[in-house]
């Protein structure tokens, strides 16, 4: 009756990407623990924020991309991130592997094409 799918549609690191995405931009689930645990945000912005997020934006899954901006963004925001984000992207410009420089300019492409511009005019530390 109904057809068989190879193998998933999106991969499953789409539905948890959307899934934070969702609390952290909709239930503010991150801003809340920033303004009370400001040393754990700051602490966890590479391992598991943008440090992860600058490394799986990758233009082969951009239903992944999608998903992983705006917490991209969001967590550039927060206490530290700024600084991983631009050690991370210098980091790779500035690999001696082509291969990785490309990347990184992929990745950057991704991320303005992903980017919301209201996000951008209301934040002061994204201008």
């Amino acid at each position: 009756m109904y057809a068989k799918v190879q193998g998933p549609l999106f991969p499953p690191r789409y539905y948890l990407l959307d899934s934070v995405r969702l609390l952290a931009l909709n239930a503010e689930v991150l801003q809340g623990a920033a303004r009370k645990q400001k040393r754990l945000i700051h602490f966890c912005q590479e391992p598991l924020l943008t440090g992860i997020l600058w490394h799986i934006l990758d233009a082969a899954h951009s239903q992944v991309a999608q998903a992983s901006v705006p917490i991209l963004v969001h967590s550039i925001t927060l206490p530290g991130g700024a600084d991983v984000f631009w050690r991370s992207l210098d980091d790779d410009f500035n690999a001696d592997d082509w291969r990785t420089r490309f990347a990184a300019v992929e990745k950057v492409t991704l991320l303005f094409r992903f980017l919301d511009d209201k996000t951008v005019k209301k934040s002061n530390i994204l201008k």
